[in-house]
């Protein structure tokens, strides 16, 4: 069902001064006080007050996307973790943080599991911020935007590691020292709508196919059951001091 935008004035003054609406998502409860859980308070932003949802259960909606980049890349994000351009993450108002979705290109028919961990987009006809990863992935980033839909998955994940500790973690499902046969498996995963594939040429000269960046254990073992669909075993969680180019 899609979901229907409602605005609460009554008692909006007690939340926050000069507020002019409570926004929210019917199919589902708002939030309150979080108990201390990073991004899930109500927050106002340019005279709205927005009051995260406290589950994603049964969450579909459907609307614009934009994405944000470079000028955001590094700075900490609503769940207080680096925002990562190379990430396959997105921002949404009232999503709990985080949470897994699938967005799918209502325009192209590109699907993509992305994880919510930052607030946005505040403009008023649009429904997801994507990173630039996600956007590439789901043909948005020279046009800017696209129509979507949005399906939360699962609530969850833990933060993604920091180069300060250690970098991100990815699933190497291959290394090879020619570039060409490094490119036949990244086309393959890619062609079985499996996202968040990179190609890396690491210190030693060998290209690298990797898959992430890794939320939790059951992000891994999701994605090692979707590459054993294709026939791909045996990768290993390594760890990139930077998201790989």
């Amino acid at each position: 069902m899609k979901p229907v935008r409602v605005l609460l004035l009554a008692g909006c003054m007690t939340l926050a001064a000069g507020c002019s609406a409570i926004v929210g998502m019917v199919g589902g409860p708002w939030g309150g006080s979080s108990g201390g859980r990073p991004g899930q308070d109500c927050y106002n932003q340019f005279g709205k007050t927005y009051c995260p949802l406290i589950s994603a259960e049964g969450f579909v909606e459907t609307g614009i996307a934009s994405w944000y980049g470079e000028d955001f890349h590094g700075r900490p994000t609503a769940l207080g973790e680096p925002y990562n351009m190379y990430a396959m993450t997105a921002a949404h108002k009232t999503l709990p943080l985080p949470t897994r979705v699938r967005v799918t290109n209502l325009e192209n028919g590109r699907s993509a599991e992305l994880r919510v961990n930052d607030r946005g987009p505040f403009v008023d006809d649009r429904v997801i911020d994507l990173s630039y990863s996600a956007a590439r992935e789901l043909g948005v980033y020279r046009r800017g935007t696209a129509r979507v839909r949005v399906e939360a998955l699962e609530a969850g994940g833990s933060p993604e590691p920091s180069p300060a500790a250690g970098g991100y973690a990815y699933l190497q499902t291959g290394a090879f020292a020619y570039r060409e046969n490094a490119s036949r498996l990244y086309n393959r995963i890619r062609q079985a709508g499996i996202s968040g594939v990179y190609l890396r040429r690491k210190g030693n000269g060998v290209y690298a196919v990797w898959v992430g960046p890794l939320d939790d254990g059951r992000h891994a073992a999701r994605l090692r059951r979707q590459l054993a669909n294709i026939g791909i075993s045996g990768a290993v969680r390594v760890q990139g001091v930077a998201p790989p180019g």
